[in-house]
């Protein structure tokens, strides 16, 4: 099925009364592309899967179990350390494009509450996941620099930019 703007917001609608104020007690990465949210929303434990694979990329929930590896990714590291234990607050299309917008409600020992957002770029060969805090990226799964990239720079640090729209005059 193809991963277009209109299937995506009608998902994204899904799973935001599926997960809305739902608690993130497990992260897992099994594969270099895929994370898994293990949740407890509505008196219920389901699993988000987020992938950013070239051909399989998506947002939904899962019933699998995959095997994950002896020693964690990076990415799944820094998504364990600024996401466990947040509250989801909404899942959401930003804009009409294919960027699912995932808020997370986290609570920092020094700063009390904050906000944190997930963005799942479901892009084909051009798919991420970029957390973002206060419009600064916290960390991405695919990096790029200015010598990459110099229109769109996704490294940590950086201002958050959304992918440009695409002409097709």
């Amino acid at each position: 099925m193809p991963q277009d703007a209109f299937t995506l917001y009608h998902q994204a609608k899904e799973l935001n009364k599926m997960l809305a104020g739902g608690k993130v007690n497990r992260i897992t990465q099994p594969a270099e592309s895929e994370v898994y949210f293990g949740v407890y929303a509505n008196g219920a434990r389901c699993k988000l899967a987020v992938s950013a694979n070239v051909a399989t990329a998506r947002v939904c929930t899962s019933a699998n179990e995959k095997e994950n590896p002896l020693a964690a990714y990076n990415f799944c590291m820094l998504l364990r350390k600024h996401l466990l234990n947040a509250v989801i607050e909404s899942v959401s299309l930003d804009g009409f494009d294919r960027v699912v917008k995932i808020v997370f409600s986290c609570y920092d020992e020094l700063f009390g509450d904050k906000k944190k957002i997930l963005y799942a770029e479901i892009m084909g060969k051009y798919s991420n996941l970029i957390l973002t805090e206060n419009g600064v990226i916290s960390g991405a799964l695919k990096v790029s620099s200015v010598q990459e990239n110099f229109k769109r720079t996704l490294f940590p640090g950086a201002r958050h930019l959304f992918p440009e729209p695409v002409s097709y005059t």
